[in-house]
């Protein structure tokens, strides 16, 4: 029974988190703040329509919270036989929900200040915020996408090794956790192409596979729970 809780719970976590993707999706290809290049256009661009950027922060964190009950109702389906691997790579995937939520809910708490400094400061106050930039809890993305990556590959390789789900779902799970990791490798080793990368995931990744994995992976983590409830019954 307590398995199928979990399962329960986790998948319809898993379903949430995948529809927050798609909302962060519209939001960001709505943010006027997608176009800027300079960090006076941003917080210019931000005082006038912050709401956009300020949603985007929201979904993700809200969709963090999703994620971190996601995880272990996922992993149970594969964790039988495979405990370590399992283990280790629930818990940094659990550190990287965790993380993007603290990271995505200071991002929402601070930047509306700083646009008001901006607004209300002087030239001097205004070449000050402009020259700094806002550095967060996870420059480099290691936790953010390296620590979700790292789960969403072991459980899939696992699962395509056992045959907990299906063969495309384990292999779209593959795909979305190669492209998480090329953010903190690019940003590691200083690629220009860092931040084409890291748009390539939110829009690749966050409107098509992180979308369809989540959704597809809570229904069958879903349908488990109900298949071992009517077992136990």
């Amino acid at each position: 029974m307590e398995d199928s809780s979990l399962r329960r719970l986790g998948g319809t976590a898993s379903i949430a988190l995948g529809a927050s993707y798609l909302l962060v999706g519209a939001t960001i290809l709505m943010d006027p703040l997608r176009s800027v290049t300079t960090l006076q256009a941003f917080w210019t661009t931000f005082v006038e329509t912050p709401w956009f950027r300020l949603t985007t922060h929201m979904l993700f964190a809200l969709g963090a919270l999703c994620g971190i009950a996601a995880v272990p109702g996922i992993s149970s389906l594969v964790r039988r036989g495979n405990e370590g691997w399992v283990r280790w790579s629930m818990s940094v995937g659990t550190m990287g929900f965790a993380v993007t939520a603290v990271s995505k809910f200071r991002e929402f708490s601070v930047e509306p200040l700083i646009a008001q400094r901006y607004v209300e400061g002087t030239d001097i106050t205004r070449a000050v915020i402009t020259s700094t930039p806002q550095i967060g809890l996870d420059p480099y993305g290691f936790f953010r996408y390296g620590a979700i990556g790292a789960w969403i590959f072991v459980i899939n390789l696992v699962a395509h090794r056992e045959g907990a789900w299906p063969k495309a779902l384990a292999y779209l799970g593959l795909a979305g956790s190669v492209l998480y990791w090329l953010v903190p490798i690019g940003n590691l080793f200083g690629i220009q192409i860092a931040m084409v990368i890291e748009a390539a995931v939110a829009l690749i990744g966050g409107v098509i596979i992180g979308p369809v994995w989540f959704i597809w992976a809570g229904r069958v983590v879903r349908n488990s729970a109900a298949s071992d409830a009517s077992r136990e019954t």
